[in-house]
């Protein structure tokens, strides 16, 4: 656990958006993304609403919250220079721990929040950026893996598209299931699968020891 003590100030703006991401996780839940307001999700969380929006300009921001945290927490993961396993291994050990509290802890809260998504235009907007966010950071990444720019050689890039495709699949037939089936299981094979038939082109580094692959770009720059 972190030993970072932050100012008070910070710990109140903290404390503020955390009971803001709770409410509109509850309200969207219990009435939908379409029949909740901002006023009603200010209310709940007891600040004015003036200062949800300071820290969302919008309502699609507030639903897809945790998400982006989610996302900004394996960056922080897999970002690290000191990171010593591949991102082929830790993308999958971080997706089975999120298809596990998925599918076991919050189940009901995830299928409604997916299926609102799938009525909402504006989220599902919102969520494709997030999505290629997660693309273009396996790709970058597995690219500092191997050694290699991924602006010239597609191999990242493509291995980074079957993997979050093959992951929104798994789910999307999860929740087209509503939530029946082995979730973890699904996400795991596709992962899997990409390494069994593109690990070799990767190389070792991107299924282990990444400081491999970064030893091997350093080279290639001197």
């Amino acid at each position: 656990m972190s030993d970072v003590r932050y100012p008070l100030r910070e710990r109140r703006k903290r404390r503020t958006r955390a009971a803001l991401v709770d409410a509109g996780r509850e309200l969207f839940g219990r009435n939908g993304f379409a029949a909740t307001t901002m006023e009603q999700i200010a209310g709940q969380a007891d600040v004015h609403v003036q200062t949800l929006y300071r820290h969302f300009p919008s309502k699609e921001a507030l639903a897809l919250a945790p998400e982006r945290e989610r996302f900004e927490g394996f960056r922080k993961q897999v970002e690290d220079p000191e990171r010593n396993v591949g991102t082929l291994t830790l993308w999958r050990t971080w997706v089975e721990a999120w298809a596990r509290e998925v599918s076991e802890q919050r189940r009901e809260g995830f299928l409604a929040r997916a299926r609102d998504r799938e009525r909402t235009p504006s989220l599902a907007v919102a969520q494709l950026r997030l999505w290629h966010d997660y693309e273009d950071l396996l790709t970058a990444m597995l690219a500092r893996d191997v050694g290699c720019d991924p602006e010239q050689d597609r191999l990242p890039r493509l291995v980074a598209c079957m993997l979050w495709g093959g992951n929104h699949a798994a789910l999307r037939g999860w929740v087209a299931a509503d939530g029946r089936g082995d979730l973890v299981g699904e996400v795991l094979g596709v992962i899997d699968e990409v390494a069994a038939r593109f690990g070799g082109l990767l190389g070792p580094a991107a299924l282990a020891a990444g400081g491999a692959g970064r030893r091997a770009a350093s080279r290639s720059a001197g």
